[in-house]
């Protein structure tokens, strides 16, 4: 999809200005893209708009993968979590918090729920 839109033809820039496009093995992606937790993909310099909107970037395809794939981390890193304060509450640790253990499976629930649809 982008050699029909290369920049600078003839030469090793991969960006002129605000078209183009990073080279990921050259540059950090997250230094010019930012992941909104709903999915939506933000430009946080150029050329990141240019490579957006041309390649259609955040198209709702790729909006909902890219939410389910920030719920998954964050639903792996709750059950961790919910996993060593249940744990402790079975071994009667007095380190452990009971409402902790219920505020963490409401954040999971809420999660799943949201995963799921």
């Amino acid at each position: 999809m982008k050699s029909n839109w290369w920049p600078a033809p003839g030469t090793k820039d991969t960006f002129v200005g605000t078209e183009g496009f990073i080279d990921p093995f050259w540059v950090d992606r997250r230094q010019f893209f930012e992941v909104a937790v709903e999915g939506v993909i933000l430009a946080k310099q150029h050329p990141a708009a240019y490579m957006i909107t041309l390649l259609a970037l955040d198209r709702p395809f790729l909006r909902r993968l890219r939410e389910r794939r920030i719920l998954k981390a964050e639903l792996v890193g709750l059950v961790e979590n919910l996993k060593r304060q249940a744990e402790g509450v079975l071994a009667d640790n007095p380190g452990v918090n009971p409402k902790e253990v219920c505020k963490l499976v409401l954040d999971v629930t809420s999660r799943l729920e949201r995963f799921l649809k």
